[in-house]
């Protein structure tokens, strides 16, 4: 958990990591986005930077996962899976540094110091799925939102979708994406067509 404080202080502010040679979490450069770095091994150094911008004042729950198997860096905000991502396979390099919480060793010395509170930091010796991650985020709340509930109802030519509670609903003509928002606004009308077509509502 991560609650940023009137900036991060550092441009590249460290926030959990083993320094510039192996793995770390950290500003940006200067942004309010949040980078990933692997380094090293027999995978090279590969970076991933968020589209996703960290308020201020606000607790975020951040997880970075490597997964080597799949070939894939990715980030996570409050659950949900940032839109960047980055490719790389392969083993990390080690290094004799010790982990750092909220600074950056870099050379020779601590620096990069990073100005914010950060709770319950955990590492893990495998990659994370989507569905822990969130259900480590959801473990947090005081009350687990409900998913949201889609009324469907159809006439001889159109199908209209309407929700309660906000959220924006997306279509996509297979069910694993690519998703596209149709509507941000219920109750929202289609033509039926000859060809399959998934719903979701997106919060």
């Amino acid at each position: 958990w991560l609650n940023k404080e009137d900036g991060f202080a550092s441009e590249w502010a460290g926030i959990v990591g083993k320094g510039d040679t192996t793995y770390q979490i950290r500003r940006s450069d200067g942004s309010d986005n949040l980078r990933f770095d692997v380094r090293g091994g027999d995978g090279g150094d590969v970076s991933v930077t968020s589209s996703t911008e960290i308020p201020e004042n606000e607790w975020v729950h951040v997880v970075a996962v490597y997964d080597a198997e799949g070939g894939e860096m990715r980030l996570y905000f409050n659950g949900r899976q940032d839109a960047n991502t980055a490719s790389r396979s392969g083993s990390l390099a080690t290094n004799d540094t010790g982990l750092q919480i909220g600074n950056n060793f870099s050379g020779s010395e601590y620096r990069r110091f990073l100005d914010a509170k950060l709770d319950e930091v955990a590492i893990y010796d495998q990659a994370l799925s989507e569905g822990r991650v969130l259900a480590h985020y959801f473990a947090e709340q005081t009350s687990v939102p409900q998913p949201p509930e889609l009324a469907i109802s159809i006439s001889e030519s159109t199908v209209t979708i309407s929700w309660e509670g906000g959220g924006k609903l997306e279509s996509a003509s297979s069910v694993t994406g690519a998703w596209e928002t149709e509507s941000q606004t219920s109750p929202a009308t289609f033509q039926v067509e000859e060809t399959a077509r998934f719903f979701r509502l997106v919060q």
